[in-house]
């Protein structure tokens, strides 16, 4: 972590370099923004648009007890459709019946 500096805590949303950091900020806090812009700078972090798509198809997985209610509630709990559910327990189902082969 950055030294935290007296004249850091003037610091405001104002001061965002960018519109990036400024959104970022909004969701983390203008303090652990300022900490990680300082820690480090330069680096560019992009954002994937399903960062979690393998954990999440592990929570499906492990969580799926075989009923109609489990699969809806997998795709509220993952924010993904019903079909997205059936279609990770296929894909699982096929690689564990090539696997038992």
């Amino acid at each position: 972590m950055t030294k935290k500096r007296p004249w850091m805590k003037y610091i405001t949303k104002d001061d965002m370099p960018n519109d990036d950091l400024l959104t970022f900020s909004d969701y983390v806090g203008i303090e652990e923004t300022v900490d990680i812009v300082l820690a480090l700078p330069g680096l560019i972090i992009p954002i994937p648009r399903k960062p979690f798509r393998i954990a999440k198809e592990r929570y499906i997985i492990d969580n799926f007890n075989g009923t109609k209610y489990s699969i809806n509630q997998l795709a509220l709990d993952c924010d993904m459709s019903v079909k997205q559910v059936y279609k990770i327990l296929r894909k699982h189902l096929s690689k564990q019946k090539k696997d038992n082969s």
